[in-house]
Parts: structure tokens; sequence; C-alpha cells
């Protein structure tokens, strides 16, 4: 045991600065693909198109979050890098009107999981990917390119991002996430609570229930019938 310790001691004085510059290598790469796989789906995504900044308009900044999804022991298991607007630097009336985006309340969340142990529903929860991403923008906002990802005109021209999506961290984003979900929900014979607009149930004809809660991009669905819920998750944005 004495023995190993050392050995361990010895060692990683001994190499302190290899591993150090290996692991930095290391996570400098992980970043980098995480950061491709993010600018591949705007790609794919169609959240913006280049274009030169228009004469009188103005343009918002951007940049990387760069977060680490760690277990239970603390270990990284998932590296994450999200390009977002710096929506600080948007202008009241200008760049947005309206920002408000309501959220399922705790209390709210913890009656849904008593009812379904009452009940007897079965619970389940899913993430949307993406979830911004889905809602369209009305207002007409430039921002920078994805810093690392720059493209230039035909002269050499700086070119911007023309947003047609709600990117992450602009201050509308939020809401139009929320309509567009809204609108799905009520699209699929969802019924909204008076008490909770996060709040949405639907029955099926032969005594089927499915409860959804809304919390920001999270849902979570109790129903005493596991077909109807799966049939519902699967159609979720199959629609435009």
């Amino acid at each position: 045991m004495g023995g190993d310790l050392a050995f361990a001691a010895a060692s990683e004085i001994v190499n302190e600065d290899y591993h150090r510059t290996e692991d930095e290598n290391e996570v400098r790469a992980e970043r980098k693909k995480t950061k491709d796989a993010e600018f591949q789906a705007h790609i794919k995504n169609a959240t913006w198109e280049l274009s030169p900044l228009p004469k009188g308009e103005r343009c918002i900044t951007s940049g990387w979050i760069e977060t680490d999804k760690r277990d239970q022991n603390g270990i990284i298991v998932r590296r994450k890098a999200r390009f977002i607007a710096k929506g600080y630097s948007q202008e009241y009336r200008y760049d947005y009107l309206h920002t408000y985006a309501p959220v399922a309340s705790m209390t709210r969340i913890r009656l849904i999981l008593a009812l379904a142990c009452i009940l007897d529903l079965e619970l389940d929860n899913m993430d949307v990917d993406t979830a911004y991403l889905q809602s369209d923008l009305e207002e007409k906002i430039y921002v920078k390119q994805p810093p690392g990802y720059e493209q230039y005109g035909p002269n050499g021209e700086e070119l911007l991002c023309r947003l047609h999506k709600s990117l992450y961290g602009l201050k509308q984003s939020g809401r139009n996430w929320h309509k567009k979900i809204d609108e799905w929900f009520r699209g699929y014979c969802f019924h909204s609570s008076s008490a909770d607009p996060c709040l949405y149930v639907k029955f099926g004809s032969s005594g089927e229930i499915l409860v959804i809660v809304l919390y920001v991009d999270d849902l979570i669905t109790a129903s005493n019938s596991r077909a109807m819920a799966e049939k519902n998750s699967s159609k979720l944005f199959q629609r435009d």
C-alpha cells in the first residue's frame, strides 16, 4: 500500500507537466469536436444566413458557452458547446419587445408527481434538443459569426449571421419557444390549464389520460397509457 502510494506520488511529480499538457491537448480536441457538432447543427437547422450588415442596421455580439456534464462521482461524461447571442447588447423596441415566458412552478411539478403516485400513472421525462432553435425569429437581427468559424465575402468583407431562428441568448428566445410548443400542443388536442399555462392534458377515447408539465425545454409526462405517451412524444415537431 505504502509502496504503491509512494510510486504514484513519484510518478505524479515526474510526469506532472507531461500529463497536464496531454490533458490540455485532449480537452482542446474535445472542445473543438463539440463546437464542430454545434456549428453543423446550426447549418442543418438553417439558423441563419450569412450577409453583409445592411446600412442602418446594428450587430449583436456572440460567443461560445462551454459546459461539462458530470456523473454522481464527478467524472465528466459529456462536454457541450453552445453558440449564443449576447443578449445584453440588445436594445429594447429595436431588437425585441416582449420577453416573458411562463415556467411551471416547483409546487406544480411536485403536485403532478404526487398525483401520478396516487393514480398509479407512469412517469417519464424528455429533453427537447436545441429547443429554442425550433422557433422562428420575427425580428431582423444580425449577430457576429461563431468565433473560429468565420467566413468572408468575395472581396474579403465581413459577413454576419442574419438570424432566422431564436438563437440561445436572445432575450425573446424563451418566449418564442413557449409560443412554438404551445401551438404544437394545441394542434394535437392538448388542453392547457387555466391555473398553469405550462400544464397540458390530453384525454383518449378509451379513458386514457396524458399529462405533460413543461419546464423550459424539459417535459415531465404522466399517463395511464404508455402507447399514448410514446405516440405523442414521437410526433413532437414532426409537423410545421
